[in-house]
């Protein structure tokens, strides 16, 4: 299945943990559709916070109906726009399947891969697409849902905004 985010989310639901509370470290946050830059179309989503937790995640999650009890194969590829250079100070891209929502940032981190979101440029070029592919597997839970997660997770304190176009879920049962 492949996602576009033309007209609505598409299944997908944003979240997040570790954002604290406003008086504490806080790190106040958005998923949403945008016509700021897209890959595919003119559309795409726009995943933005203003970290000051240097823990805070925010993602996206759609389950995926299959099997009961079967194992999968998933590849999820997807198009991301990151103005992060260097190789310092970038955040984590985050990208996993799971027989159940992840509900924190531990649960999260533990079943996702994590590749820096950084654009391989030496200096501030703006935006850049890069394309992303994961290869995972994961079991369906008993109810024959797999839920798969796209997200960002801000290792460091500041404010970034990253955008999410061209999503391609493909399940196969092993």
């Amino acid at each position: 299945m492949t996602f576009s985010f033309e007209q609505d989310m598409q299944g997908w639901s944003a979240t997040a943990a570790d954002t604290g509370r406003p008086g504490e470290a806080y790190a106040p946050w958005s998923i949403e559709r945008s016509a700021d830059h897209a890959s595919d179309g003119q559309q795409a989503l726009k995943l933005q916070m203003v970290n000051h937790t240097d823990a805070a995640k925010i993602w996206i999650v759609r389950p995926f109906a299959a099997q009961a009890g079967q194992q999968y194969d998933l590849d999820v590829s997807f198009a991301f726009a990151t103005a992060d250079f260097g190789s310092t100070n970038l955040f984590a891209l985050l990208t996993g399947a799971f027989p159940t929502p992840p509900h924190d940032g531990p649960s999260l981190l533990a079943g996702t891969t994590h590749d820096a979101t950084g654009n391989g440029a030496d200096s501030d070029v703006g935006y850049q697409w890069l394309r992303k592919a994961i290869h995972t597997s994961a079991r369906a839970n008993s109810n024959g849902q797999l839920f798969v997660v796209v997200g960002i997770w801000g290792t460091w304190e500041g404010p970034r905004t990253y955008y999410l176009d061209d999503l391609s879920v493909e399940l196969t049962p092993r």
